[in-house]
């Protein structure tokens, strides 16, 4: 752990390996956000809300995150589950929808999904109020159906909640639109965080008590995430901050960041299967005071993901 940054009710402390030579694979993944701007990693419907077909075209293994979104298709989705495909390998990842008011398929239908809809353009990232509540309904939907679902109106009314305190305005009620609206400020936020040198991780607070961890194989993932994650947390400072939240007094410190990374060791963890069979390990995990999931490849963690309950 190395002393952090804060701004405006954000407080931001870099994870980073103790030398470079511990780095591990670096470039070896291609990201979600790369995939979809080169062709090479092709996301399409499935005409189920809950299912995404994912196809990767490259030479190289792709990675998604837990918690990434997708835009385009019939309507926009969030990922429940991580995955990591080989080159030519294909398949379906646990979504729910982020967009309430949009489906664009012909219910009842043979061919139910327009061809101008079958396929998503880009990713994003959630912002953690919703990864904590998409991370608490996977764990529960596992004890339950062994599946990672969580509860789509409950995603909806979410949502739907920070336009309320937002005042932002949609066509669709679309998760991206309150990124969009408040792109400005997000902007500022971001820009007083920077990458550290060997950085693989980062622990974000919004106070001592609520927190959110990621972890990456290496610097290059981390880096290739490093904003998109910034800008999610920075997001639900914004809305504290519009909400004129009084939040605990005290603020992070770096041995508050160091204990979280001391006590995810205590998790009770929950195997899900993402992914072809025997491509990649996924886990949740949670206790009392935090849940996550966490992402293997090959017997190496590829992400971690973590908050507080």
């Amino acid at each position: 752990m190395r002393t952090g940054a804060s701004y405006q009710g954000l407080w931001i402390f870099p994870v980073c390996l103790v030398a470079p030579e511990f780095d591990k694979s670096a470039g070896e993944f291609r990201t979600l956000e790369e995939g979809l701007r080169a062709g090479t990693l092709r996301v399409s419907e499935t005409g189920d809300m809950g299912r995404v077909l994912v196809g990767n075209r490259n030479g190289a293994r792709a990675v998604m995150l837990e918690g990434e979104t997708l835009v385009g298709g019939a309507q926009n989705r969030m990922i429940n589950a991580g995955a990591a495909l080989a080159p030519g390998a294909e398949t379906e990842l646990p979504s729910s929808c982020v967009e309430l008011h949009r489906w664009d398929c012909r219910t009842g239908e043979k061919d139910s999904i327009p061809d101008d809809k079958k396929y998503f353009q880009r990713s994003d990232i959630v912002f953690g109020s919703l990864k904590r509540l998409k991370l608490t309904g996977s764990l529960h939907s596992l004890h339950s159906d062994r599946r990672p679902a969580v509860d789509q109106q409950k995603v909806w009314k979410h949502i739907a909640g920070q336009f309320g305190v937002s005042g932002a305005a949609t066509r669709t009620l679309d998760l991206h639109d309150l990124y969009e609206f408040w792109d400005a400020p997000l902007r500022i936020f971001s820009s007083r965080f920077t990458v550290a040198r060997n950085q693989v991780g980062l622990i974000s607070f919004l106070d001592r008590h609520t927190w959110f961890a990621d972890l990456f194989l290496n610097n290059d993932l981390l880096f290739k995430n490093f904003r998109k994650l910034v800008r999610a947390y920075s997001f639900d400072a914004l809305i504290r901050l519009e909400k004129e939240y009084r939040a605990p007094a005290g603020a992070p410190c770096l041995e508050d960041a160091r204990g979280i990374l001391k006590t995810l060791r205590t998790a009770r963890l929950h195997p899900c299967e993402t992914g072809p069979r025997g491509s990649a390990g996924n886990f949740f995990f949670s206790t009392a005071r935090f849940a996550g999931s966490a992402l293997l490849d090959a017997g190496l963690l590829v992400h971690m993901t973590a908050c507080s309950l």
